[in-house]
């Protein structure tokens, strides 16, 4: 998970550490939701979509449907996260988290724990490489995302809310 702290701007800063804490969080929660979409839309896009023959509960296009932004209030901070809906490597997308970190090939043919090992250390195993889609939408869209962030919080302050 990225960690981005809203800095620089003091003059923003002072006004929104004038709010009452409760308008505070609802303004940070709806700028951050506006400020996120292009994330969550290029993540969307560049998920893998499952292409082959009909399987039993596979659904082409699953995966990005399941892909969601949610925003949320911590003690004093609002936090936004794009990503399944679900706990890693559960539900009908449970393949999502292999293709974002990767995995080992080849594992279940070997029998037994120190087998497998050995077979890992000659490079029996094949690693086949993360895709990275959640995190690559992340960096693409970064620069946007506190653009567009720091321009909405800027300008309902000034208007008013």
């Amino acid at each position: 998970m990225a960690t981005v702290t809203v800095k620089g701007d003091k003059l923003l800063i002072t006004e929104l550490a004038s709010l009452p804490a409760k308008l505070r969080k609802k303004l940070l929660r709806t700028s951050l939701r506006k400020a996120t979409k292009p994330t969550l839309v290029l993540a969307r896009a560049r998920a893998p979509q499952y292409t082959g023959g009909d399987r039993k509960g596979t659904v082409a296009g699953l995966l990005r449907k399941e892909i969601k932004l949610r925003v949320r209030t911590k003690k004093n901070k609002v936090l936004a996260w794009i990503g399944l809906g679900q706990a890693m490597y559960t539900g009908q997308v449970f393949y999502a988290w292999f293709q974002e970190f990767g995995w080992l090939a080849g594992g279940k043919r070997i029998k037994g724990a120190l087998a497998r090992l050995a077979a890992r250390a000659l490079g029996i195993r094949r690693q086949v490489p993360a895709k990275k889609f959640l995190r690559n939408a992340y960096d693409s869209t970064e620069s946007q995302v506190l653009k567009v962030l720091e321009e909405d919080l800027n300008a309902t302050i000034a208007g008013g809310p």
